[in-house]
């Protein structure tokens, strides 16, 4: 996370984790903040940092919502899920809208939180564990769990608003462009690549198209450029869906997995597992 004159980054291992704030100008070491619970193969912070004001939020292995001052790394409260188990089960990133800060557990349950205090202000529990990062927008939480299903909770009182039940599991990140809503799922209770990237409308009642994987995408969340959507698979191919319909705009092949895609208004800029960045028009 860029944040101010910081650049604020989590990590993990099997030791003890931190989040880390790095002055953008020099690269010094501005403060950190250690964690050293956690389950016995990820102690840390697996998950995106979110930022409302001048406090950003976390998810630590073993599910622990931590919320810490910008300015100093000084911890403001935590809030841990029922999840009690020691297996390795990844986190899922918060979300904020409002005044309210949003974590999915591994527990199954959708909590709503103050942001400011920690106050639990309502929980759900959706039956089978958080699978797809919950995303706040519009007053709505969109949340993606293991038994394949899509919830629209109402940001208010945690009542359901939509309920969308999928072939496979959502995974990963949902992408909004205009009313509709881009993921990828992958195959109830499986631990490989997300098979099939998925087009719905907003209003959770349709699916407008799929794409499957040619083997496995392995990416977890959709790149929107232009008029497209992206993707990246395990043999190196970059693939570009139109948005409206799903068909297929172009292919190009790249040396190593596909692990990241950003872009700027006339490039692509393209990260492989094997540590190689490449720049890419298609003008």
């Amino acid at each position: 996370m860029i944040a101010d004159d910081l650049i604020i980054i989590g990590t993990d291992g099997r030791g003890i984790g931190h989040v880390y704030a790095f002055e953008r100008s020099t690269g010094n070491i501005r403060w950190k903040h250690a964690v050293t619970s956690g389950v016995p193969d990820g102690i840390g912070f697996p998950t995106d940092i979110v930022r409302t004001n001048s406090t950003i939020y976390t998810v630590a292995f073993g599910d622990e919502l931590v919320c810490l001052d910008i300015k100093t790394g000084k911890i403001k409260w935590s809030y841990k899920s029922d999840f009690a188990g020691k297996e390795f089960i990844w986190s899922h990133a918060p979300s904020a809208e409002g005044s309210k800060i949003f974590f999915g557990g591994i527990d199954g349950v959708v909590y709503a939180l103050d942001s400011e205090t920690g106050r639990l202000i309502w929980k759900y529990n959706v039956g089978a564990r958080i699978s797809a990062h919950p995303v706040a927008r519009n007053g709505e939480l969109f949340v993606g769990a293991a038994n394949g299903h899509i919830y629209r909770l109402n940001q208010k009182n945690g009542s359901v608003d939509a309920d969308f039940a999928l072939k496979s599991m959502p995974v990963g990140r949902f992408t909004f462009v205009n009313d509709s809503l881009f993921l990828f799922i992958n195959s109830l209770g499986g631990d490989g690549g997300a098979q099939e990237l998925v087009c719905l409308d907003q209003a959770l009642t349709k699916v407008r198209w799929s794409q499957p994987a040619p083997k496995s995408w392995s990416l977890t969340t959709a790149k929107v450029w232009r008029s497209n959507v992206l993707t990246g698979t395990e043999s190196g191919e970059v693939i570009a869906f139109r948005l409206t319909d799903g068909a297929m705009q172009w292919t190009e092949k790249l040396n190593g997995v596909i692990r990241s895609i950003g872009s700027s208004d006339k490039a692509l800029y393209i990260g492989t597992l094997d540590g190689t960045l490449y720049a890419s028009s298609h003008d």
